[in-house]
């Protein structure tokens, strides 16, 4: 049995949430590396982040809130309750602080996820402002983009003809293709209603918060995967025409319902508290995508968290772009909410929030064994 917790740093007041942290710790690691079916390992490289007070602001952190990394392994991060991008080299050596925290141009309320396209431009999505501002390498403001329809984009990802694919809640859908300046929604695909990760009626409260990720295969498919995970990944094509489903990917993992909501009193877990007029409701998670990546050479790579008879399980597992399951990973297992996930980079090392202790960034490097 897996011991009863309640974390309230995650607490929601709905409708109002706090948008940096409410996916923003899972899963406490215990170990530097870790190995299974996958034949992969993953070992502790770098971390960022200390309790010192007198270090200076870019070593501090509550959380990380979102993070990528560029092609030169140039590190993005930004903090849950701090304002402006931390830019580190591959090293770990803090570079310079891009943007600030506010409602102006160049400046964000906060930050869901971003991304470094093709040109070097870091793009930041902002859900609070339903905005995405691009900056150059060096900080400089190049443009601000208005979201068509999407009220928060929990991922971004470029598609082969400078479209863009937007994981996000609009319009009764989760997932959109967008033209270059994100302003014309070309095709909205994955009803949101089809996404049933539990019978309770508050599910439709906390799905945009889980709304998902996706990645683009080397033949120009879409692939997503809905943040509350059910162990199906869908697979989209494009004709002259539209785009359709046209196929799935099966796991092993996943739950058939990712998520249990219950009154507070009643919850053998809470990992997510939800208050209401009418009380406190709590959301017991099952299984939770973190991310869909395409690192060369390794294939299609699902990071998520699964709970087991052991407690709760960060892990990895591999897809060849056929749909063929290699194996998972499992990168540790542990009962509290305080390890997420944040970035892969193109070597396939893991970027995570870790908040046991003291907030830190890590990296997590891939060694192939196999």
């Amino acid at each position: 049995m897996i011991p009863t917790r309640s974390l309230s740093p995650i607490g929601l007041i709905l409708p109002t949430l706090f948008l940096g942290g409410l996916v923003g710790v899972l899963f406490g690691c215990t170990s530097d590396s870790s190995s299974d079916s996958a034949g992969i390992r993953f070992k502790e490289t770098l971390r960022i982040g200390t309790d010192d007070p007198e270090a200076p602001d870019h070593q501090l952190y509550s959380q990380v809130a979102a993070a990528t990394v560029g092609p030169d392994g140039t590190i993005y991060t930004v903090d849950a309750r701090t304002g402006g991008v931390r830019v580190y080299d591959a090293d770990g050596t803090f570079q310079r602080t891009i943007g600030e925290r506010g409602q102006g141009p160049g400046a964000f309320r906060g930050a869901s996820t971003m991304h470094v396209d093709a040109d070097g431009r870091l793009l930041v999505a902002d859900p609070a402002q339903s905005r995405i501002t691009a900056f150059s390498r060096t900080g400089e403001l190049l443009d601000t983009y208005a979201l068509p329809g999407v009220r928060r984009v929990t991922d971004l990802v470029p598609l082969s003809d400078g479209r863009y694919a937007l994981v996000g809640a609009g319009k009764g859908h989760l997932l959109h293709v967008v033209d270059s300046t994100f302003s014309n929604a070309q095709a909205r695909l994955v009803p949101r209603k089809s996404v049933q990760a539990t019978d309770h009626k508050l599910g439709r409260v906390i799905t945009p918060y889980f709304a998902g990720s996706a990645a683009v295969l080397p033949d120009g498919r879409l692939v997503f995967v809905p943040g509350l995970y059910s162990g199906t990944l869908r697979v989209f094509t494009e004709t002259d025409t539209a785009w359709t489903q046209t196929g799935t990917y099966e796991s092993p993992n996943g739950r058939d319902t990712p998520v249990t909501i219950t009154k507070a009193d009643n919850a053998e877990r809470v990992d997510l508290p939800i208050r209401m007029q009418n009380g406190t409701f709590a959301a017991q998670m099952h299984a939770v995508s973190w991310g869909l990546h395409t690192p060369p050479g390794k294939g299609l790579v699902h990071v998520f968290a699964q709970e087991s008879d052991a407690g709760l399980e960060l892990t990895v597992e591999r897809f060849t772009m056929d749909g063929l399951h290699r194996g998972a990973t499992v990168v540790d297992t542990a009962s509290a909410l305080n390890l997420t996930a944040r970035a892969m980079d193109a070597d396939g090392n893991l970027y995570l929030s870790d908040t046991r202790d003291v907030p830190t960034l890590r990296r997590l490097s891939w060694e192939t064994t196999l």
